[in-house]
């Protein structure tokens, strides 16, 4: 008896089966390929941020990598950078949700205050506050949060999801591309 579990995202479902992930792909989740194993799948994109200007934006990727990984020691690690760089560059984003990271030692509580922080890095980039030398994309999945839904900047085209990790990996979509 095989116990089977069924889940939206973005207009697919997804069946989970004896703790493997299948997806069906959809016309409108084009992210998404037919019946693509998730389950144990790991983010292993070697990424260059030599060129950003914004050592916060950095730090915050690497937080985003991290969730993505479902690397605690990691999150930590980047949230640490990323209070400094914060304070460094004068940047508004809530401290608490910061500090947060920095002290958790449970990827779901970071990962309620990473959809905050994202929010908060978004206004900087938008009104000009963190320089960007890079593309940027604005990613959303709509199955965060209990089908909330929520958002996070990458500046990778392709979406790696930090809410879900290897659960959900490329669940999401691009919202927007930011130059």
């Amino acid at each position: 008896m095989a116990l089977t579990i069924l889940f939206a995202c973005g207009g697919k479902t997804e069946r989970a089966e004896q703790g493997q992930t299948n997806i069906e792909s959809s016309s409108e989740h084009s992210n998404h390929s037919k019946k693509v194993k998730h389950q144990g799948e790991k983010y292993n994109a070697s990424l260059d941020y030599s060129g950003e200007k914004s050592e916060s934006l950095i730090a915050y990727y690497k937080l985003k990598d991290a969730l993505v990984n479902s690397d605690i020691d990691a999150a930590s690690s980047a949230g640490k950078k990323l209070a400094e760089s914060i304070a460094e560059e004068k940047l508004l984003v809530d401290k608490d949700a910061v500090e947060i990271v920095r002290k958790s030692n449970e990827l779901t509580e970071i990962r309620s205050v990473f959809e905050q922080i994202s929010v908060d890095m978004y206004k900087n980039l938008q009104d000009g506050t963190i320089p960007s030398s890079q593309i940027l994309y604005k990613q959303y999945c709509p199955m965060a949060f209990e089908n909330k839904g929520a958002y996070w900047l990458s500046n990778m085209k392709e979406v790696y999801n930090p809410y879900f990790g290897d659960q959900m990996l490329h669940c999401g979509r691009i919202e927007e591309t930011i130059n």
